[in-house]
């Protein structure tokens, strides 16, 4: 069976991960071990993921004949060209500080062996990376001496890290690209200072949620380039002006400027929630439960998690904020916190409820069917349930708290 052979790409062909066959971490003695040098290639799409294209220059600095578990170069259609090789290679991630594998699968069937390795000899191949939030990279190769024990476990030799800001600096810059001028959504370029381009790509479109997409209102990409990353936002200068202030929040500059105090802050305020205990995606979800949008173009309120800063953004007037503050600080409790019904002041104050019997999301269902809402904006009765602790969340008017309290424990009765 033969395979296109494409070089410098990542190769996921099925079958097995690259434990195909068993690794020892040190080298066998009195062998060197064939030396790893790792070379920015370029950027590279792997379906809709990004990523980076290395090039990796294995060489047998040895005066003996070496071994690497491979794939022969008659296994791919054209053959493995002269000069190149396809090792059966590991990656491994700095995240943190700490070095992780990331997986690979390959096909331990077809073409794989143990192949002869030249002293003096070098040979290049491509491996590609995605770009996550990861501090370096490093390739091992799996080897072992021509004479040595074909039983024994084979070794692993690695490169010397490559770091992002290296990737960074190897990258050819990114080419002028004309865009159509389209004063509705204007596009603007913002440096990211700090934050990872994927992540706040992520956190924006979970801000500015788009239903039709054939048609968005607002778009978002990154680039990873030297000397700072690019957010492009096309948007309009409504929307621009919230995006930039989400920014200033979790990509702050080196030197920020000082902030307006909240009384001066334009509406919609955007406010950053530090989130200790909670599942910030969760979190989120249940705040846009309690907020019901229906045209998220024109959201009166929008929620985010922002994995880096630990902080759920939320774009709201402030009325709303005084509201979402209260919820939070419901959110973010301890599990062993949860129990109880809790209420803040407020002409809509926040009550708690522990769901008991019914399920949670059927509970919420039915009341708001019990509480018709028409403008979810200046909505006098909101319900969300929190998974996490197994609680029902009520924004209520005073005047429905009773009528509310009354609902919940019918609905929530024991069965029978």
């Amino acid at each position: 069976m033969y395979r296109r052979f494409v070089p410098f790409a990542l190769m996921i062909v099925g079958g097995c991960f690259s434990s195909c066959a068993a690794l020892a971490g040190s080298p066998p003695a009195k062998q060197q071990a064939p030396e790893l040098r790792l070379h920015v290639a370029g950027r590279q799409t792997v379906g809709e993921a990004k990523g980076f294209s290395l090039a990796v220059e294995v060489s047998n600095p040895g005066t003996q004949m070496l071994r690497y578990l491979g794939y022969r170069p008659d296994s791919f259609a054209p053959p493995i060209p002269k000069g190149q090789m396809m090792p059966i290679y590991r990656i491994e991630l700095k995240q943190a500080g700490k070095w992780q594998q990331h997986p690979i699968m390959w096909d331990c069937l077809t073409g794989m062996d143990e192949l002869a390795f030249a002293p003096k000899a070098s040979a290049t191949f491509g491996v590609w990376v995605p770009a996550e939030p990861w501090e370096a990279v490093r390739i091992g190769v799996a080897w072992r001496p021509a004479a040595g024990d074909k039983e024994a476990a084979l070794a692993v030799a690695w490169s010397p890290e490559l770091t992002r800001q290296e990737i960074r600096r190897g990258l050819p810059p990114i080419p002028a690209v004309p865009i159509a001028h389209d004063p509705r959504r204007p596009t603007t370029f913002y440096p990211l200072h700090h934050a990872d381009g994927d992540q706040v790509v992520a956190l924006l479109r979970s801000l500015f949620i788009v239903v039709d997409q054939a048609h968005p209102y607002a778009t978002f990409e990154s680039e990873e380039a030297q000397p700072v990353d690019s957010l492009i936002v096309a948007a309009s200068p409504e929307h621009q002006a919230e995006i930039a202030r989400v920014l200033a929040l979790v990509d702050p500059p080196e030197n920020p400027p000082a902030r307006a105090g909240e009384g001066s802050a334009p509406e919609p305020l955007v406010v950053a929630y530090p989130i200790r205990h909670a599942d910030g995606d969760a979190a989120a979800g249940v705040l846009r439960s309690l907020f019901l949008v229906v045209n998220h173009q024109v959201a009166y309120a929008r929620f985010g998690y922002d994995a880096r800063t630990r902080s759920l953004i939320a774009i709201a007037s402030r009325e709303h904020q005084k509201q979402i503050a209260k919820v939070v600080e419901v959110l973010d409790v301890q599990p062993a916190d949860k129990d109880g019904a809790q209420e803040s002041g407020g002409e809509q104050p926040v009550r708690v409820y522990p769901v008991r019997h019914a399920g949670g999301e059927q509970l919420v269902s039915k009341l708001r069917s019990q509480f018709v809402v028409v403008n979810h904006e200046k909505a006098e009765a909101r319900f969300a349930f929190d998974a996490r602790t197994g609680r029902l969340i009520v924004i209520a008017a005073e005047k429905l708290q009773a009528k509310v309290s009354a609902a919940i424990a019918a609905l929530d009765g024991p069965p029978g």
